[in-house]
């Protein structure tokens, strides 16, 4: 039995989570287009120079979340899955972590991604 630990985002997935939490918030009308689709796209850049400030970023990102109910999010979590998160998703990475399930390893696959967009 092995360990096998992936990256989530530009590994499993075809692109960014968390920068496509901003744009489904954006084409959802829920956030200002430009403002947010202009932060958004900054820090997304600051995150692969590796000159993020995580604590502006997450008081910029969940500050949206604090609008809605618990329910409100679940649904829009849910439709955010369906829509970004399923389209991003690659057959060859599915394909190899279920080859590792099969193997009993254990997986691990980590993200810098906040908890609400990953889970």
């Amino acid at each position: 039995m092995s360990l096998a630990i992936f990256d989530l985002d530009n590994t499993l997935l075809n692109g960014d989570s968390d920068h496509a939490w901003g744009e489904f918030l954006v084409n959802k009308g829920i956030v200002d287009e430009a403002f947010y689709r202009r932060q958004n796209d900054h820090f997304y850049e600051l995150y692969k120079q590796s000159k993020l400030d995580i604590m502006e970023y997450l008081a910029f990102a969940l500050e949206p979340l604090t609008r809605f109910t618990l329910a409100e999010l679940a649904a829009l979590h849910a439709q955010f899955m369906a829509e970004y998160i399923n389209p991003m998703r690659q057959p060859k990475a599915d394909a190899l972590l279920r080859r590792h399930r099969e193997q009993g390893d254990f997986l691990l696959i980590i993200t810098a991604t906040n908890g609400f967009v990953t889970r």
